[in-house]
């Protein structure tokens, strides 16, 4: 009799814990809409000539803050009068990639167009991404400042996030610290937040556990634009990323979600995409939904028990997942229909459009000092230029190339080469079904968004400085290596310099061979070459030593011979300007190389 009231009691109990086996009748169904990596593109991904607010009228453009509300305003109408509820989630990245992105940071300007998008479009929870840090701490606080002025509700999750003194100097976003549980309307980061949907007939809510993770590897790629902001996964100290600490901290944040606060299900909002999507679902018990970004791609797949949807990039498509959870598990009931993408054939909502007109007016204002407007067309491209893996990067190299020129036309003393990354030149030159295509100065940002100089005005910072003939060679090598796991970090060189990858070669030993530069093999190049990139890449460039615990020597010098410790202003114009400058130099017939064309 004893053995059954025991076994009675721990059933009941048992019962009671969200995440026991048991099931909900009726079954709940709810929407998940969500995006990632937005990077600033309000605008859509161009060119940007081309957009027209009206549907089905042969616009290529992509994407566009108006036709993304329209679609986002009409699924959740949808479902609402269908009696299901919608979260609207977004994995990362909003800001960065576009000539919206300077306005937030910037303290000449009170506007803030990213996050009025977000606000409006209603969103539910937010991850942060590397980009988001693209300004540093300082200018990323005063964005939300703004945003907080404006009575904006931007619910960012950051449950691997943590602040430190940086010396004396607390981190500004500190302010922005609030504890987890229910959304906050305001700019706020919360550790975790917590959802609920009706339970349906004499039962209680559902509640639902929200969790924002930065990934080691967007971790990695913002310790150049972080102080005092640390993210558990990557050690900032060692250059090293700790994927054991990350999954340990997210199984804790997924316990107290299931246990304490007695969640019913558990969704992350990850800025990593594939592997450490996979490893996530597979380490971490208890994520019954995983919302990825970073690595720009579309899927929506199973690992185990979690279900794991990302949506591209740039407000390209949104996610819709349609699901069913029935007490157990989550089902996804439309996996061939679970992405919508934003094109011409959406039209766009007035009221976005209204504002992102007075906000373009906005950015000429603050980019009139280049000699530049948006709008201003630059070249006419007549052939598809695209990105793709060494040898293949032609957009990447025809940039680099432009973009050597254009430095060595303001300099006395020459460099002899132009360097950059894979993931650094962020755009293509495309034509439209094959017709000639004219790139207007807001496309042209595109390839080279990224950067803030130390005063806090928008575009990458172009810096001197040289390299032994072996480093440079060295340098090759080791992004060739990395590239092999990131692809973000393969390098690009401009034009002039050639060489090949041996199949059977070493790596970090001969791996790149026939290297020539202005057609000179690589012992009859000079004893150092001058190289010029952007402030970010070399500062990078800096942390080789650290990483490798001196195993490896990367030391830039500046034109006396002294090792660089800190990289000092050129004079030159931002990367972007230089580009712009130099393409439109192109077009009005400044170079006489056909292949030189764009």
């Amino acid at each position: 009799m004893y053995r059954t009231i025991y076994m009675l009691l721990t059933i009941i109990l048992l019962s009671s814990l969200p995440g026991f086996a048991q099931t909900h009748e009726p079954p709940i169904r709810f929407t998940v809409m969500h995006t990632n990596d937005f990077h600033s593109q309000l605008g859509g991904l161009g060119p940007d000539l081309l957009f027209t607010p009206r549907a089905n009228d042969d616009d290529p453009v992509r994407g566009h803050a108006a036709r993304l509300m329209t679609v986002i305003q009409s699924v959740r109408a949808n479902r609402i009068r269908n009696d299901r509820p919608v979260l609207l989630l977004d994995a990362g990245d909003m800001l960065f990639g576009s000539l919206f992105h300077m306005l937030g940071p910037c303290a000449d300007s009170e506007c803030a167009p990213e996050y009025r998008f977000y606000h409006e479009a209603g969103y539910d929870a937010i991850s942060l991404g590397n980009h988001d840090f693209d300004a540093e701490e300082e200018g990323l606080a005063r964005a939300l400042t703004k945003a907080k002025k404006s009575g904006y509700a931007l619910p960012f999750v950051t449950s691997n996030l943590s602040l430190s003194r940086n010396g004396s100097a607390d981190s500004p976003l500190r302010q922005f610290v609030r504890p987890g549980g229910a959304p906050l309307r305001e700019p706020a980061f919360q550790d975790f937040q917590i959802r609920k949907f009706p339970g349906g007939a004499d039962q209680p809510p559902i509640k639902v556990g929200i969790l924002g993770l930065v990934g080691p590897n967007a971790a990695q790629l913002s310790t150049t634009t972080r102080k005092s902001v640390q993210f558990a996964g990557f050690d900032d100290k060692s250059v090293k990323v700790d994927e054991k600490a990350f999954h340990a901290l997210v199984q804790a944040r997924v316990d107290l979600l299931r246990k304490t606060q007695k969640c019913h299900i558990v969704i992350a909002l990850l800025h990593g995409g594939p592997p450490e999507d996979e490893k996530l679902a597979r380490k971490v018990k208890g994520i019954d939904l995983i919302i990825a970004g970073h690595t720009h791609q579309a899927y929506v797949k199973r690992v185990g028990s979690t279900i794991i949807a990302q949506a591209g990039h740039g407000g390209a498509n949104l996610g819709v997942l349609d699901l069913e959870y029935d007490g157990r598990s989550l089902r996804l009931l439309n996996p061939q229909s679970s992405l919508i993408a934003i094109d011409d054939s959406i039209p766009a909502e007035a009221g976005v459009l209204s504002w992102l007109k007075k906000t373009g007016r906005e950015i000429d204002r603050l980019i009139r000092q280049t000699g530049f407007a948006a709008g201003d067309p630059i070249c006419l491209v007549t052939r598809d230029r695209r990105k793709a893996s060494f040898p293949a990067n032609d957009a990447a190299v025809y940039t680099a190339t432009n973009l050597l020129r254009a430095v060595n036309r303001r300099l006395e003393k020459p460099v002899d080469i132009y360097f950059t990354t894979y993931g650094l030149v962020r755009s293509e030159y495309l034509t439209v079904t094959g017709k000639p295509t004219m790139y207007a100065f807001s496309d042209i940002f595109r390839f080279s968004p990224l950067g803030f100089a130390s005063d806090g005005t928008p575009g990458a910072p172009v810096v001197i400085f040289s390299l032994s003939r072996a480093q440079t060679r060295l340098l090759l090598e080791i992004l060739t290596w990395q590239s092999k796991k990131f692809p973000v970090y393969e390098p690009v060189v401009s034009s002039n310099l050639r060489y090949s990858l041996n199949k059977q070669g070493v790596p970090l030993a001969n791996k790149v061979s026939d290297l020539e530069l202005d057609g000179q093999s690589f012992l009859k190049w000079p004893k150092r070459i001058r190289i010029s990139t952007t402030l970010f890449c070399a500062e990078n460039l800096l942390k080789i030593n650290k990483l490798t615990k001196g195993v490896i020597r990367i030391t830039p010098r500046d034109d006396n011979g002294q090792p660089i410790t800190k990289f000092a202003d050129s004079g030159l114009p931002r990367e972007h300007v230089l580009l712009a400058d130099e393409l439109r130099r192109v077009q009005q017939g400044g170079v006489v190389d056909p292949a030189e064309m764009p």
